[in-house]
């Protein structure tokens, strides 16, 4: 089961992996079936090549249509041929960036259940929910539109990423965060067809603030972002986060 992701979002070089890996690899102290990277996916093959044992190289994003006139994408199939068989699916920089909508959304946890492949589930509310006290109704309109609206059954992760907390510093209290994670099991558990792997905490996890968020038995896992681009870091986050 993993418990720690590293997205790396728009960075990284040849260099930049190379660097990473050798700091990764001399810090962390754990199981690596336990921890997932997500390079940009011109990376992935690299990523392969230098990864130790059977950490898993994750994908930031995948399309879930099988035309082929659709210049700039990347297909389950295509990362399938990379040795990749698990993507992060609704992150909200797709949803807010590139304005992805919900029945995009739905239709990439589509094709994920559909084949052998793992997907790795964002939501989240934005700072103007939270702020008014529908944090529990901005994701629930997720969850039913989104992959409650599945008619097949789906095995997956849940990353709970409230869209204020990325990358400004600040974090919902831990308190909040296990009401969050256990409305979305509590949510989930009246579908047969979901079978949910674990539920990730994102939104500026950083080295000071993993132990804590590791001590949780509501949290089962972390997506990193900022604080994933240092390996060292990233690889003191993932050992805390050990929980095998």
């Amino acid at each position: 089961m993993i418990n720690a992701v590293a997205n790396w979002k728009l960075n990284g070089s040849a260099s930049f992996c190379h660097d990473w890996f050798d700091e990764f690899n001399e810090n962390f102290h754990g199981d690596r079936s336990a921890v997932a990277i997500a390079p940009p996916a011109i990376y992935i093959p690299l990523c392969n090549e230098l990864k130790q044992s059977n950490l898993n190289i994750c994908a930031q994003n995948l399309d879930f249509s099988n035309e082929t006139a659709r210049t700039g994408e990347i297909s389950l199939e295509m990362l399938t041929d990379m040795n990749c068989s698990m993507s992060i699916i609704g992150h909200s920089e797709r949803r807010n960036i590139f304005g992805e909508t919900s029945e995009t959304i739905k239709n990439k946890l589509d094709k994920v259940a559909r084949h052998t492949f793992t997907s790795i589930y964002c939501i989240g509310e934005s700072l103007a929910e939270y702020d008014s006290g529908k944090s529990l109704e901005a994701i629930k309109n997720q969850l039913d539109n989104e992959l409650l609206a599945l008619n097949t059954n789906i095995k997956l992760y849940i990353a709970y990423e409230p869209i204020w907390a990325i990358g400004s510093g600040k974090l919902p209290s831990t308190q909040e965060i296990e009401s969050m994670h256990g409305f979305i099991k509590e949510t989930l558990s009246l579908s047969a067809k979901i079978k949910l792997l674990g539920i990730f905490y994102g939104g500026s996890v950083s080295e000071e603030n993993s132990q804590e968020l590791s001590k949780s038995e509501l949290i089962d896992g972390v997506l990193v972002g900022g604080a994933s681009l240092n390996g060292k870091s990233f690889a003191k986050i993932a050992s805390s986060f050990d929980k095998v």
